[in-house]
């Protein structure tokens, strides 16, 4: 039975109107699309992400602690007027939603009072905050599958259904690794007062997620998932806030090149490189990750002058971010699939993950199969191997060599290293496991060399 996940924007549910909603012969009156949706779909879960900049619609208290207080507080309100009240939404049947409030900017009147709401900061921190709580989600209540993920993108200012649609369409392709992940897109006809009686819940997409290996990521001489907000802060701040941001993700300079050939190896169809590669310390990962974003809500200062409140968000997030919250959900999906940080691998442990992640992959999948084939046909039989000892792939004439006594050019072409799926001559040893396995090891020697062409064609140039 497949698990059922229904998320969608929302602007402002104070200008929603009961109307008539119709969606696969259903006829359902409601304030939303989304009520009607979920009336239909039954699903298991709701979300609903919405703006900060709507606690302009609500009577607040002009004394919030911080910006943690306000979204709690804000969150809270729209739940009781609008999710949990079955005056507003009775397809909710009082049921208390996840609510997602994130980043917004601009200048907003607050209702019922003169005041006004400003909101500082880059419109981009929207993409990834929602990056970050839909991946967490995920992470931590999806482990069944098949999935259905239905995203109403019917309301919600202009950015925030493209942002979102971008958002889901790059963690479910991870999820897909996994299992069968349906995404179903809708959008409900415009409703005109006057005009519409009833208003058309429309399928805008509809297919099976399949995995999308991803390409290139960012990269610098400075690997900062946060930064200072230069425009909005004077050179006393920015002196203040940024040797801190640099500090606290100094190791992360060092760690992001690993991420980056663990993420390379996926993508490139490298299995050795997946688990050789795998992040070892997953706590570091996420370490990482909630450094910058509680940072990130740290430095969100409010103040309140006159008939005004601004929230100023003295840093921003970086694609750096979103590289690490997509490192850290791959990771949590292989984990699943059986794959761990190992140095010594079978070659029926490859196979098992190569078919697992790359039945999408017809050319990878191949060329994996084609290499452990020739190499446990035509190879390891002319030397024969035992054991008692690892021996190395290598370039001379009869291919093995014992490891000991022999020394070899420490060297191969990233032509050769990914045209032969990451078990190219001269980069591996083998050696026979209890249950008479072929297992192989990247050469400690080669390690460097590896990661190097790993990391080559992983970065954007």
């Amino acid at each position: 039975m497949s698990k059922k996940i229904l998320i969608a924007t929302w602007g402002d549910p104070s200008k929603y109107e009961r109307v008539t909603y119709v969606y696969n012969k259903h006829k359902i009156k409601s304030c939303t699309s989304t009520g009607a949706l979920k009336k239909v779909l039954e699903p298991d879960n709701t979300i609903i992400i919405m703006l900060d900049s709507l606690i302009s619609s609500f009577e607040f208290p002009n004394n919030f602690d911080n910006y943690n207080a306000l979204s709690y507080y804000l969150a809270e309100n729209l739940k009781h007027d609008y999710l949990s009240n079955p005056e507003f939404l009775k397809e909710f049947k009082g049921d208390r939603n996840a609510v997602f409030i994130a980043p917004n900017v601009g200048n907003f009147k607050a209702k019922n009072r003169d005041f006004i709401v400003t909101l500082k900061g880059e419109t981009t921190d929207y993409f990834y905050v929602v990056y970050e709580k839909l991946a967490e989600f995920f992470i931590k209540w999806l482990t069944e599958y098949p999935l259905e993920i239905y995203f109403d993108m019917t309301h919600g200012i202009n950015f925030m259904g493209n942002l979102t649609y971008r958002v889901l369409r790059e963690i479910l392709s991870i999820l897909s690794l996994q299992g069968t992940v349906k995404f179903i897109v809708f959008n409900a006809e415009p409703y005109s007062p006057q005009l519409t009686e009833e208003l058309y819940i429309n399928v805008v997409e509809e297919e099976i997620i399949r995995p999308e290996l991803f390409r290139k990521f960012p990269n610098s001489s400075k690997i900062l998932p946060l930064k200072v907000n230069k425009k909005l802060l004077g050179d006393k701040e920015i002196k203040q806030i940024s040797p801190q941001i640099q500090s606290c993700f100094h190791e992360l300079q060092k760690d992001y090149k690993e991420y980056l050939t663990f993420l390379a190896s996926v993508a490139q169809g490298i299995p050795l490189g997946i688990f050789t590669f795998f992040p070892g310390e997953m706590e570091d990962l996420l370490d990482y990750i909630n450094k910058a974003i509680n940072m990130y809500y740290k430095y969100i200062v409010l103040t309140f002058s006159g008939n005004e409140m601004v929230i100023k968000r003295q840093t921003y997030l970086t694609p750096y971010f979103r590289v690490l919250v997509q490192t850290y959900t791959l990771a949590h999906v292989l984990r699943r699939l059986n794959v761990s940080y190992q140095t010594e691998v079978s070659f029926p442990e490859i196979n098992t993950l190569a078919k697992k992640i790359y039945k999408y992959f017809p050319v990878i999948l191949e060329r994996i199969s084609y290499e452990l084939d020739h190499i446990r046909k035509k190879e390891l039989r002319k030397l024969g191997i035992n054991k008692k000892r690892w021996r190395v792939f290598s370039k001379k004439k009869w291919w093995m060599v014992f490891c000991k006594g022999k020394k070899q050019k420490e060297d191969v072409t990233r032509r050769n290293f990914f045209a032969h799926g990451g078990i190219a001559r001269n980069t591996v040893e083998f050696k026979l496991n209890d249950q008479g396995d072929i297992c192989v090891r990247y050469r400690e020697v080669m390690k460097e060399k590896i990661k190097e062409h790993l990391f080559e064609v992983a970065i954007e140039k």
